[in-house]
């Protein structure tokens, strides 16, 4: 979905799970991944898979959670991509939009996935939907910030 744009990027995966997207990310030409997750399991997944794929270099991991983590992190560096996949129906989507749109500098994209049923808003400053794609029961939200 983000093509070309992802070559060369810095990646950020909120809510990592076990790694996935990042992954992802890194296989298709990011030149940074930073995972941040706060389940001991899923970690030693991200490491397992990040390993298995020699992409152990060019990544960061953080044990923290993501509410709490993620304004002290954007503070402090700038990324290009920023993927939100939270568990749905607990308002983190929102709550984590609130976080990242007040530091995030112009120009970074942001991923968001949700459920359809959920209701995020999506028109907030510094905020323009450039579109979205549905997959099932699952809605990925591309926005780009101002």
């Amino acid at each position: 979905m983000i093509g070309t744009l992802i070559e060369g990027s810095k990646f950020l995966d909120l809510y990592a799970g076990v790694g996935t997207v990042g992954i992802e990310a890194l296989s298709r030409g990011a030149k940074e991944a930073v995972f941040v997750e706060k389940e001991r399991i899923c970690i030693q997944i991200i490491k397992q898979n990040l390993f298995i794929c020699n992409f152990l270099s060019c990544s960061r991991i953080y044990r923290e959670d993501v509410l709490k983590f993620a304004s002290y992190l954007l503070s402090k560096e700038s990324f290009n991509f920023i993927f939100v996949g939270p568990p749905y129906f607990k308002g983190l989507q929102n709550e984590t939009l609130d976080i990242t749109t007040k530091v995030v500098r112009g120009g970074t994209y942001l991923i968001v996935q949700h459920s359809p049923k959920e209701k995020i808003n999506f028109k907030r400053e510094r905020l323009t939907l450039i579109k979205q794609k549905r997959y099932g029961d699952t809605l990925l939200t591309f926005l780009q910030t101002n």
